[in-house]
């Protein structure tokens, strides 16, 4: 038998594997061998607290995070702010 080299074993090793992966995504995600599933009431529900979740966010944000409840950051207020004694 003829003795392979290196970069040979390692791509027959990998087309073997390759082969084997093939064979079991086809086994798993074929339709014609797997019963058809209805989706289960717990991913209609992480679903829809998702959204809510996303909802609340959002609102979150404009109450409190939008740009109009941003103070003005232009030089003359920065220098104003950094230069105050006042306040310390």
């Amino acid at each position: 038998m003829k003795r392979l080299g290196p970069w040979q074993d390692i791509a027959a090793v990998l087309a073997a594997r390759l082969l084997l992966l093939r064979r079991f995504c086809v086994a798993m995600f074929s339709p014609s061998q797997r019963p058809p599933v209805k989706r289960s009431r717990l991913w209609q529900d992480i679903a829809l607290v998702l959204a809510a979740k996303m909802v609340l966010l959002t609102c979150l944000y404009f109450a409190f995070f939008s740009p109009s409840h941003r103070p003005p950051a232009d030089t003359a207020a920065v220098t104003a702010r950094l230069l105050d004694q006042g306040h310390r």
